[in-house]
């Protein structure tokens, strides 16, 4: 089921995205609200499998916490620790163009 599709994001890097290693940035808690308030709200019972698919010129591994964490705040899925199988995949764009980010997430029986 897809459940983020979203065009012209600016995804926060991960090396933003503590402050002094206690607290979460703002550009990142930002961020992380506006995917969750996106995310089609339809729960999914897990184990999960979740696949990511970006579009950007950061690191492959700096929006996943992130994007997991904002699914489980808007509730599709019930809690991160059961996301069991995850693929992740980059089309690597120039810095400065437009982010992209497509999310689908399954059950595994």
């Amino acid at each position: 089921m897809k459940v983020i599709d979203i065009e012209n994001i600016k995804i926060p890097s991960v090396n933003r995205m503590r402050i002094k290693m206690q607290v979460l940035s703002k550009e990142y808690r930002l961020c992380k609200k506006m995917l969750s308030n996106i995310c089609i709200m339809e729960k999914i019972k897990g184990p999960y499998r979740v696949e990511i698919y970006i579009n950007t010129y950061k690191d492959i591994d700096n929006c996943v916490k992130m994007i997991i964490d904002s699914m489980a705040d808007a509730g599709v899925i019930d809690n991160d620790k059961n996301v069991v199988q995850l693929y992740v995949s980059k089309f690597k764009i120039k810095k400065g163009h437009p982010e992209s980010l497509y999310v689908k997430v399954e059950t595994i029986i």
